[in-house]
């Protein structure tokens, strides 16, 4: 995942205090399928036809190389704020190589650029085509100044030239967009409460016959610049964002329809945990399962209706769980009718077992899937999102992508605190601490101290660990593993965190999506005080093993060998497993992954007078988590 970036670093006296601070990111770790070039298909050169939509759904990190040509902008579904679809193109002030633009200065220049393939427009002006495509500036990144805008130009073949037909500029002031249409030297203010929170739809025809073509493009900019108030410009970072969505080109259109007809899913799937991303496996304990999971658990997905009429939709959901082949467990939330124009959270109960066939983590799919009785086809890639959910060995608020860096700076930041709380489900050897440290461009990282605290009523107290690092080290597009020296057993609530050798900045990722605010502190002036930022420091203390991947290492525990009889059965089974074995939960999964029984063991003796004839699968799963399987023949 490519990382983002926030707010800019406010050093504007000649003397800065010491203070907590976040920064903009100079650099944005860069998938290496994002660099690599997309593969062409051999029909790719032949004009597209109408209707041209991309709302960015599929899951790709850059633009997609059927309709869009190879691009610095973003494709991401978490840097934009009540975006329409679940996926956005960012335009900021990266290249494609996640480095800044070195071209920019303080004069706005064109940063980012996305340009279509040729779209066949072989139409009549009086076929009313339009280009309309949602926009947001800001979002979770940097405000755009006036002065930087969003522009869109169209390509003009027989001349060989792109005509600039429309442009946006933003004033965070007054909370309005300006839009100016150079087809007919027009502007139209766009308002709202908060702009960037907001998405606008720009409405622009294609009437003018020199872009009639049957290999017309179009392609849109942004405009970025670099503040020149920094008091220390090797600290410049990324800046003037802007997220557009949902861009549509079709014909029998005006300048009203701005109405996408469509159902589709607006958020990423939630994880699985109430108060973590993820938790050591090990720690999975019943106090970690009743205080980490609903019960029965819940699925949680946001939805919105673009139709102007009530839609029926089937909403279904999966899991997976991937350290075995027994096909995935589908639960229903059952079909219901969803007013027009609005977003719906829907939170659905189903019942899963929380287990795993690997010793050391674990891993699971969720995917929550849309079906409607009406739409088009080229809209079907937003009725579908998924998130992988995993157990290693460490505790994380995080969810790996850094929006921008938080640190302690200025004068009196030497010996500066920071610490990040933490509870352990597990009395269990502390092994090591990661850290995700951003990369910082011409500038010196310096030493700092590592610490773990004891908790002292919801603030950090005794220091039980202090380890003298020399050098933050910045690890591509990963956190960094600092190795704990002594023995060290933790449990309970306790604090990880750091200490300032000098005034500089230690610029630590941030991840803004996922606000656990409440649970870091600093401390410059010898009292603990609660961060003033909404989110996650990325610091994650590692536990049992050292190591920072999951190694999928098979349960060494043989599965028993158990039996069903009668089998195939008509309407209860007995069990027969050997002494001493101690069975915890069963569950019974049709050959479709549907979830049909699931409850904790009992009795050798069960009921499954409720199930129809089939082939099933029966499940065993010891308290040692080992689950063995059988096939169950049920004939009625």
């Amino acid at each position: 995942m490519r990382y983002f970036l926030i707010f800019t670093l406010l050093l504007f006296s000649a003397t800065t205090f010491g203070q907590e601070v976040l920064i903009d990111l100079q650099s944005m770790p860069v998938k290496k399928n994002a660099l690599s070039k997309p593969k062409v298909k051999a029909h790719s050169k032949a004009s597209s036809s109408l209707p041209f939509y991309d709302d960015f759904s599929k899951g790709l990190s850059y633009p997609d190389p059927d309709k869009w040509f190879q691009s610095s902008v973003l494709i991401n579904q978490t840097y934009a704020i009540n975006q329409p679809t679940i996926g956005v193109a960012t335009f900021d002030a990266m290249n494609r190589n996640g480095k800044l633009h070195s071209h920019l200065t303080t004069t706005p220049e064109i940063a980012d650029t996305l340009t279509s393939k040729p779209i066949n427009l072989v139409y009549n002006e009086d076929d009313s085509l339009y280009l309309s495509f949602w926009y947001q500036p800001k979002g979770l990144g940097k405000q755009p100044e006036t002065t930087d805008s969003l522009v869109v130009d169209f390509f003009a073949k027989d001349d060989n030239e792109w005509v600039r037909v429309w442009g946006a500029s933003p004033n965070f002031k007054t909370n309005k967009v300006t839009e100016f249409s150079y087809i007919d030297s027009t502007f139209k203010i766009q308002s709202s409460s908060s702009i960037d929170s907001s998405f606008f739809c720009a409405m622009i025809p294609i009437k003018d016959a020199r872009f009639l073509k049957d290999t017309f493009q179009f392609r849109i900019m942004n405009y970025a610049s670099f503040p020149p108030n920094l008091q220390y410009p090797s600290l410049r970072g990324n800046c003037d964002h802007w997220h557009i969505d949902l861009v549509y080109i079709n014909v029998d259109r005006d300048k009203d329809d701005t109405i996408i007809e469509d159902v589709a899913f607006t958020k990423p799937t939630q994880p699985f945990l109430k108060n973590y991303v993820s938790i050591p496996w090990k720690h999975m304990n019943s106090q970690a399962m009743q205080s980490e999971f609903t019960n029965p658990h819940v699925f949680k997905i946001q939805f919105r209706n673009f139709f102007t009429y009530v839609q029926n939709v089937t909403v279904d959901f999966l899991v997976k769980d991937l350290s075995n082949h027994i096909p995935p467990s589908s639960f229903t939330g059952g079909a219901a009718n969803y007013d027009p124009s609005q977003i719906f959270n829907l939170s659905n109960l189903y019942d899963y077992s929380i287990e795993s066939n690997w010793e050391d983590s674990a891993k699971y799919l969720l995917k929550s899937v849309l079906t409607t009785e009406s739409g088009k086809d080229y809209l079907r890639w937003n009725d579908t999102v998924s998130y992988t959910q995993s157990f290693y060995n460490y505790y994380s608020y995080d969810d790996g992508s850094a929006e921008f860096g938080y640190g302690l700076w200025g004068e009196g930041s030497q010996n500066g605190m920071m610490a990040v709380k933490y509870h352990s489900y597990e009395v269990d050897s502390l092994k090591g601490v990661l850290i995700y440290f951003n990369q910082i461009a011409d500038f010196t990282r310096t030493n700092f101290e590592l610490v773990i605290w004891s908790d002292n009523n919801g603030k950090p107290g005794t220091q039980l660990y202090k380890k003298l690092v020399l050098k933050p080290l910045y690890a591509y597009n990963t956190d960094t593993l600092y190795k704990i020296d002594s023995k060290l057993k933790i449990g309970g609530d306790f604090w990880v965190g750091t200490i300032n050798y000098t005034e500089d900045l230690l610029n630590i990722g941030f991840d803004m999506n996922n606000n656990h605010s409440n649970k870091i502190f600093y401390n410059l002036t010898g009292e603990w005080q609660q961060t003033s930022y909404a989110g996650s420091l990325m610091i994650k203390p590692v536990f049992g093993k050292f190591t920072s991947w999951q190694t999928g290492i098979d349960k060494p525990t043989d599965k028993t060998n158990f039996s069903i009889y009668p089998n195939p059965a008509k309407n209860s089974i007995r069990l027969n497993i050997p002494e001493g074995v101690k069975p915890e939960w069963i569950r019974v999964i049709n050959l479709t992954g549907q979830v049909m029984i699931s409850k904790p063991y009992d009795s050798n003796s069960i009921n499954i007078d409720a199930l129809q004839t089939g082939i099933y699968l029966f499940q065993l799963t010891l308290n040692n988590r080992t689950t063995s399987t059988q096939k169950l023949v049920i004939i009625k």
